[in-house]
């Protein structure tokens, strides 16, 4: 029994199908400008041999000509139809993440939270590196003093490179770091206010009646979830 496609990897089949038709959109393009210098050159043969009273050659290239020519027109319709191929996959493509976004986002929850989880701790051992690169500099530093012929103003280590770094992560409160998922707030803007819209008219009604009163009440709670969120 096969398995089930995942949302990504129906999603990954229609681009597929786009960059194919994308290149043989490109290909074919190619061989309607080959077919029309060609044709262009057949023509400045033609008239090299009229110069010439060639009659059969004439002839000859006329024919070549108008077959260059009719391949041209043919690959012209090709190139029109493939455009609306490449047009019609990417449509297909967006039409796709539109209706399953979804399930797309909820595939995408857990190398989310492997990467936050990673990035995170790769913050925490870059500060605790840079405490034990400090401890050691501190120490060398000690030697130093004792040394007469070195000054540790002056001989001492450098800054290290990824000391910006560490400072930008210290004032970011270390290394918490976000979901690499949408936060939805222009989605939840949008609700609220179509919600507060709703609730409005709702609470116009000069008799409303227990199941609007009920409504009002549900409204307003979505209301501020969807405010505080």
């Amino acid at each position: 029994m096969s398995r089930k496609q995942s949302a990504h990897e129906q999603l990954e089949a229609l681009h597929e199908q786009t960059r194919q038709a994308r290149t043989e959109h490109r290909e074919t393009a190619a061989g309607r400008e080959a077919a029309k210098d060609q044709g262009g050159n057949l023509r400045l043969a033609i008239v090299r041999a009229h110069a010439d009273f060639d009659e059969k050659e004439v002839e000859r290239l006329s024919k070549a000509q108008a077959t260059a020519e009719a391949k041209a027109q043919a690959l012209e319709l090709k190139v029109l139809g493939l455009e609306q191929r490449v047009r019609d996959c990417a449509a297909a493509a967006s039409g796709f993440v539109a209706d399953n976004a979804s399930a797309l986002f909820a595939e995408l929850e857990e190398p989310a939270r492997q990467a936050q989880e990673r990035l995170a701790r790769a913050a925490q051992e870059l500060l605790d590196a840079d405490k034990d690169w400090r401890g050691v500099a501190d120490r060398s530093d000690a030697l130093l003093r004792d040394v007469p012929t070195a000054s540790p103003r002056a001989d001492g280590p450098p800054e290290h490179r990824l000391a910006s770094l560490v400072s930008d992560l210290r004032r970011a409160g270390g290394g918490e770091v976000e979901l690499p998922l949408p936060r939805w707030q222009a989605q939840r803007q949008a609700q609220s206010a179509e919600q507060r819209t709703r609730l409005m008219k709702l609470r116009r009604e000069r008799t409303p009646t227990e199941h609007q009163h009920a409504e009002s009440d549900r409204l307003a709670r979505d209301i501020n979830t969807l405010d505080a969120a």
